[in-house]
């Protein structure tokens, strides 16, 4: 396209002058996968740990109470009332 100024009634010119092509270079990139291998090595060391766990040990006795001194609610009222 050539640049023409008409304003002030300049008649074209004429031959049209082209300057030499302009080379641009228009860079794109692309994704490209690369597999990368990360190797992992697992070590499970096993501890002994001391854990306590306590237990109840429960005797059971049965014994007979001496009932030489009960009284009867009966004769507790005769007590009082003598």
């Amino acid at each position: 396209m050539a640049y023409q100024n008409n304003c002030y009634g300049c008649p074209p010119v004429s031959p049209t002058m082209t300057a030499p092509a302009q080379q641009v270079v228009q860079n794109v990139y692309h994704p490209t996968v690369v597999p990368v291998v990360h190797p992992v090595n697992i070590v499970k060391k096993h501890h002994c740990v001391p854990v306590y766990q306590h237990c109840t040990v429960v005797t059971v006795t049965d014994e007979m109470a001496n009932v030489s001194n009960y009284k009867s609610r009966k004769n507790r009222r005769r007590a009082r009332s003598k």
